[in-house]
């Protein structure tokens, strides 16, 4: 009986709605249901979770794991989490491999645990982000968007409109990591809508190196 009445309601849905209809919603209010629900992908899939970063980001056997133990940043890691209860954008810059991502992800656990505010991270794929952003932030809310690598998102203007929403209940804040060289245009960028707060992240001593692969990769090797 139960079952003959869920037939029936979906076949009124369809007559009342079309099937055309139908998916045309889907794709332009409910992606996140369309996904968790129904199991279709209708997004570039370059916005994700926390938990889906750093799964994906793990999976690049050339890059160094999100899952390391968090040392050696104390210090810089309080003033991060201090400066983004007050600046709407940190801009995290440095060289590849000294960590921006890692110091960026933990701020980003701890915001979301302090603030209950939603992350979303961002991975450039070279495509338009609009529209797959939007579906993410639906409802006004608290939102920190961490943006890695913000140096190759063509669309960084677009998301950095968000800023101004504030009227519209939006709080959205971002974490920024870009390298050296491309620093600059991407600052520029940010200063049309607010003033960033920056930290340069420097590499690590070759004591620190020592410990972090003691600790993280069981290697302990005095003659390093």
């Amino acid at each position: 009986m139960q079952l003959r009445n869920i037939c029936q309601a979906k076949n009124v849905l369809f007559d009342i709605y079309g099937i055309d209809r139908i998916a045309d919603e889907i794709y332009r209010h409910y992606k996140i249901l369309a996904k968790d629900h129904l199991g279709l992908s209708i997004d570039t899939g370059q916005v994700m979770e926390i938990e889906d970063f750093i799964e994906r980001h793990d999976a690049d056997e050339m890059a160094v794991s999100l899952s390391t133990v968090f040392q050696f940043r104390e210090n810089e890691f309080t003033e991060f989490i201090n400066k983004l209860s007050i600046h709407k954008v940190v801009a995290v810059i440095g060289h590849p491999g000294v960590g921006k991502t890692r110091i960026s992800i933990e701020a980003a656990k701890r915001y979301a645990d302090e603030k209950k505010g939603r992350v979303l991270c961002i991975r450039s794929l070279h495509m338009p982000i609009l529209e797959d952003l939007a579906s993410y932030i639906e409802k006004p809310g608290n939102y920190l968007i961490f943006v890695d690598d913000a140096n190759e998102l063509a669309d960084i203007k677009i998301l950095l409109e968000y800023l101004n929403k504030g009227r519209e209940g939006y709080d959205v804040r971002f974490i920024v990591t870009m390298r050296n060289y491309a620093a600059d245009a991407v600052i520029k960028s940010i200063e049309e809508h607010t003033v960033p707060w920056i930290l340069r992240v420097k590499g690590f001593s070759d004591d620190e190196i020592k410990e972090f692969l003691k600790v993280n990769m069981q290697i302990n090797n005095p003659d390093m």
